[in-house]
């Protein structure tokens, strides 16, 4: 990982306190003779130990170029402190110093970026909601542009829910979804099912690895809203709740919409949380192998994401 500033380094110190190595290495490098980062990034914060660095050399010709943050400070060292930065040689190996160096004694520190690809209209809401923490884990590090499933958008409900509310979704224990225990979105749809924000099939079938539908994906953003503003909603009560969407236009393919879904279609409709598909068209549901085939009435993961941020912002 990169190191460019004072809240970095903060939060890098922070991550570390429970860490078991005395070393970590970071990204980066002194073999150009001055400090750079290996992302190219400008290397205009530091935090180096004192003395450091000094890229001293061994009697076998190496040189210490490599950097490493401290967890433990250096005891040959004076003033030595912990989290400051050190420049190493390659096998974190010093002469004489091996029971504090050596490669048992080091580890990483490792950053990835939260997701892979997108499309250039959805990077700024894909960062936002990163920054409120709408992108579960199962989702980082992902291609942003390939179809959301089933299972996956549970799991942005069950984030999008906990920002709504400040609380924490729990798994349930009733659910008897037997096509879930292989996913890796497991605990996310049992916590999704909890709060009522998703139905199966069946009882015993979710299809976690199925692409949502458009209508799927409206009506389970808005049975997210009703558990946030009405806490003792359910499913089963779900007629004793009115929202209201009065005053938007209907789709032009509007007897394509399941009755079940309508409502929420349209209540997300008004609230600027999802549009159409263009032509006055909703596109609901696939309802023929090429539309199936062209994922005519699917979401993007970045989509799903974008919806679930405007669901946090629109829906207050």
């Amino acid at each position: 990982m990169t190191i460019t500033s004072q809240g970095e380094q903060n939060f890098v110190s922070k991550l570390l306190t429970n860490g078991s190595k005395k070393q970590y290495w970071i990204g980066a490098t002194t073999t150009g003779g001055t400090p750079q980062w290996v992302t190219g990034e400008t290397f205009s914060y530091s935090n180096w130990d004192v003395i450091e660095p000094n890229s001293h050399t061994r009697s076998d010709g190496e040189k210490e170029q490599y950097v490493h943050i401290y967890n433990t400070p250096n005891p040959a060292v004076g003033g030595s402190k912990r989290f400051a930065w050190n420049d190493m040689y390659y096998d974190n190996t010093y002469p004489g110093e091996e029971d504090n160096f050596s490669l048992q004694t080091v580890g990483y520190v490792c950053e990835w970026e939260t997701w892979s690809d997108s499309a250039d209209w959805s990077t700024p809401e894909l960062q936002e909601a990163a920054d409120a923490g709408l992108i579960p884990d199962v989702l980082v590090g992902k291609d942003m542009t390939a179809p959301v499933t089933r299972g996956e958008f549970a799991a942005i409900s069950v984030n999008l829910f906990e920002a709504m509310t400040g609380g924490r979704a729990v798994m349930s224990s009733q659910c008897q979804f037997a096509d879930i225990a292989d996913s890796e979105n497991r605990n996310y749809i049992l916590k999704a099912y909890n709060i009522g924000a998703v139905q199966g099939y069946s009882a015993t079938e979710f299809a976690p690895d199925e692409l949502i539908t458009r209508e799927q994906l409206a009506t389970m953003l808005c049975r997210v809203y009703k558990r946030a503003e009405w806490p003792d909603w359910t499913l089963e009560t779900d007629a004793e709740y009115t929202i209201n969407y009065s005053g938007v236009p209907k789709y032009a393919d509007d007897a394509q919409i399941s009755d079940y879904a309508k409502p929420s279609v349209y209540f997300m409709t008004k609230y600027n949380v999802i549009s159409g598909v263009g032509n006055g068209m909703f596109a609901p549901k696939n309802t023929n192998s090429m539309e199936e085939a062209e994922h005519y009435a699917n979401a993007t993961r970045e989509q799903a994401i974008a919806m679930s941020l405007r669901s946090s912002k629109n829906l207050k």
